[in-house]
């Protein structure tokens, strides 16, 4: 039996167990396997019992070998079915091709994310980039009358960029909890078991947005900064 069998019968240990099969056949739990994946993590692990068959009812046949032999093997086994004089179809396959469905699957959810993602980013970015440069625009003359009496370039930054960062650290907490609770349904609703998103992830996309705003305000507010007084005050 598989552990989920084990514990929900309430059992600590099942070995020596005995269950009954069909009401009449008595059987003997002689070993315990941890769980494993019936059919990949999109379903929950269910109770499994591995009972030995009669020799004429065998239906499937796995075979364990070493990666370099394993064409021979396959090669080999072929053959063997063949010289059985069978109507049937040899339908002899790798492990890995079995479950290479999911993992097609599974990769191609990745790729429209990893899409999404950078669509998303650059969107973002180019949203932000736009924000500050109408902002610098619209307060060019302050920036040229605060520079006449005196105010450093550092101070200007800060007097421009503080409402964006303002901005930035509400839509980054906001972004962060919003896109942490649906990437989690998301993926609850595609596997019942999957890798739980880390901070890290968060963390890079609020620093991408930082990094991202900071330079926009450093190259905007230091390019009106550096500009002649007398040209911002005649700005229209």
């Amino acid at each position: 039996m598989n552990r989920k069998f084990i514990n929900d019968f309430g059992w600590n240990e099942g070995i020596g167990k005995t269950i009954t099969l069909y009401d009449t056949t008595k059987l003997t739990i002689i070993g315990v396997v941890e769980d494993f994946y019936l059919y990949g993590v999109w379903q929950a692990v269910e109770p499994v019992m591995l009972r030995l068959s009669q020799t004429d009812q065998y239906d499937v046949l796995a075979i364990r070998s070493k990666p370099e032999d394993m064409a021979g093997v396959l090669e080999y086994i072929r053959a063997k079915w063949r010289s059985m004089s069978t109507n049937l179809i040899f339908n002899g396959r790798f492990q890995n091709d079995l479950m290479q469905e999911g993992q097609n699957i599974n990769d191609s959810i990745m790729k429209v994310n990893i899409f999404l993602a950078i669509t998303a980013t650059i969107l973002s970015l180019i949203g932000m980039y736009n924000l500050v440069s109408l902002d610098v625009i619209r307060r060019t003359k302050e920036i040229g009358i605060r520079k006449i009496q005196g105010a450093p370039v550092p101070l200007l930054m800060f007097i421009v960029s503080s409402r964006f960062l303002i901005v930035l650290f509400i839509a980054s907490v906001l972004g962060c909890t919003g896109g942490y609770k649906m990437s989690i349904l998301m993926m609850d609703s595609i596997w019942d078991y999957f890798v739980e998103i880390k901070p890290g992830i968060l963390l890079s996309a609020v620093l991408v947005m930082c990094l991202a705003t900071v330079l926009t305000i450093v190259f905007k507010v230091l390019k009106a900064a550096l500009k002649n007084p007398v040209i911002s005050l005649r700005y229209e």
